[in-house]
């Protein structure tokens, strides 16, 4: 005999009423990283051997710049072993703060042989060597300058010109600071 004719005729509202009590929805996790996402990171790696040198969250994109650390200090470059590791971590970090990793693209690179440079323990640190320098207004006419690094603190940037003379520019006037590799 037909369920109909038995007058078990269930509306659609009501079978998917029961298919709620049946199987009810999984908690959406979140898909962007949590306030503070920087530091956490910052602690895990240290704690696995690695220095953030640079994090950037856009959008649903995670992009780590990462290297080495060692007692004396951070060192430039990681393996394609080093990236891999480091992402796992950041899905596992991710994941314990209910943040759906697989909704992310995560990148993790080296900084590479011309990598930026942010602090001023970075300025101390590349002392001496090459560097291309952006500024954010022009400075006796240019925006763009190229010299060896000097030093230079969280405010402050000393750089000796190619032409020669010596300069001193406040960081918050710089857009970017690059490295430029000498082979």
């Amino acid at each position: 005999m037909h369920p109909r004719d038995r007058g078990e005729r269930r509306s659609r509202r009501e079978r998917a009423d029961e298919d709620r009590r049946r199987h009810p929805p999984k908690p959406r996790k979140a898909t962007r990283p949590p306030d503070g996402f920087g530091e956490l990171l910052r602690i895990e790696l240290e704690t696995v051997g690695f220095a953030l040198v640079e994090l950037d969250l856009r959008g649903t994109t995670i992009e780590v710049t990462a290297e080495l650390a060692t007692a004396s200090g951070p060192t430039s470059g990681i393996s394609i072993e080093d990236c891999t590791r480091i992402t796992r971590l950041i899905h596992e970090l991710l994941e314990s703060k209910d943040v759906d990793p697989e909704q992310l693209d995560v990148i993790v690179a080296s900084p590479g042989l011309d990598r930026r440079l942010h602090t001023g323990a970075d300025l101390t640190r590349f002392a001496g060597s090459q560097i291309a320098m952006r500024l954010h207004e022009a400075r006796d006419g240019r925006r763009n300058w190229k010299g060896e690094l000097l030093g230079g603190d969280d405010e402050m940037v000393r750089f000796r010109t190619d032409q020669g003379p010596e300069l001193e520019v406040a960081l918050s006037d710089v857009a970017e600071i690059r490295l430029v590799p000498q082979f």
